[in-house]
């Protein structure tokens, strides 16, 4: 599997100026893991660490969370409310049983609401 997040990562930081220790300095974890995701050697952080590792970078945190929901094979989710949590559930047990093309039209719609919000 390719390492998406930590190429990513990598690709970002420099951009922004960062230094690795900087990074983990912030994120609290040690230079050696944030080296070792970097490498694709260890997973991704939790979502909480994404989310401030792209204000660090100044970034849109949506790529960081897609590329390490890929690595991990889940999404994880960032809430308290009831309703989110019980529609992500109904979701995940749609999508074992949809078809790729159900999945395909609800993805587009999504991305479509979501542009729209963003408006």
């Amino acid at each position: 599997m390719r390492n998406l997040f930590g190429e990513l990562l990598r690709r970002l930081r420099k951009e922004a100026g960062v230094t690795g220790t900087q990074v983990a300095k912030a994120l609290e974890v040690s230079a050696s893991y944030l080296h070792d995701v970097e490498k694709g050697r260890r997973l991704p952080p939790d979502i909480f660490k994404i989310l401030k590792l792209a204000e660090l970078l100044r970034t849109d945190p949506d790529p960081l969370i897609l590329a390490a929901a890929h690595e991990r094979g889940y999404v994880e989710i960032k809430s308290s409310d009831p309703l989110v949590l019980d529609t992500a559930v109904r979701f995940a047990a749609w999508s074992e049983v949809a078809s790729k093309e159900q999945l395909e039209k609800l993805r587009s719609f999504l991305d479509t609401e979501l542009r729209r919000l963003k408006e």
